[in-house]
């Protein structure tokens, strides 16, 4: 967050000199960056530190990008301004010239993350990717990686799963059976419950 300092101004008044410290991601070196924001208005007190603080927030905000977009607008070791290349050229290229200065475990990572990301997205200009493919990413690689398995009580099941409940209490068997009284609701009710549940579920009627 940027810094704030009052400079008193001959009629009373304030302006602001806004300092913020900013890691040039082109660099990768911290720099030090400077604006004004001055009392146009004629703001006093709070009113005016407020102003000046809203202007420093969008200052910075507007800054950061900017930096941002120069990886993009200027020329480097290589030319990353070509609007046609693909996923997969950019990729290689960025942990071509940055691998080296991974942690052995973030290169690994990277080393099995990369493939999985470069076949889902294939040949795409990497400029035309939108945050729904992105989205859409994760949600195929959680599903792909975490498959839910669940399964329904019989009908001929549900009424000796009351007659326990009646018998020893619902909490009795839900500590038995390791699960929460809600799934056992939903059990007794035929709807789906996790596979871990239902084994919990069958172990209790077996006791």
């Amino acid at each position: 967050m940027a810094t704030l300092t009052p400079r008193k101004l001959r009629n009373g008044l304030v302006n602001y000199a806004i300092q913020a410290k900013i890691t040039d991601p082109k660099t990768g070196k911290s720099k030090f960056f400077c604006t004004t924001w001055r009392n146009t208005q004629n703001l006093a007190g709070k009113l005016a530190k407020d102003s000046a603080i809203a202007y420093s927030v969008e200052w910075e905000k507007n800054l950061r990008v900017s930096l941002a977009n120069e990886i993009i607008t200027k020329k480097d070791k290589k030319d990353f301004a070509d609007r046609n290349i693909t996923f997969k050229e950019l990729a290689s290229e960025w942990f071509e010239i940055r691998g080296n200065s991974f942690s052995p475990s973030y290169k690994a990572r990277c080393e099995f993350c990369l493939p999985k990301l470069i076949d889902y997205f294939g040949e795409e200009r990497f400029v035309d990717i939108t945050a729904r493919q992105v989205q859409s990413f994760f949600a195929d690689f959680n599903r792909a990686k975490f498959k839910l398995v669940t399964a329904v009580v019989k009908e001929n099941k549900k009424e000796e799963l009351n007659e326990i409940a009646v018998k020893n209490g619902v909490r009795k068997i839900c500590g038995e059976g390791n699960f929460s009284r809600p799934t056992l609701y939903n059990a007794y009710k035929g709807n789906a419950i996790e596979w871990k549940s239902a084994v919990g579920y069958l172990q209790t009627l077996r006791n």
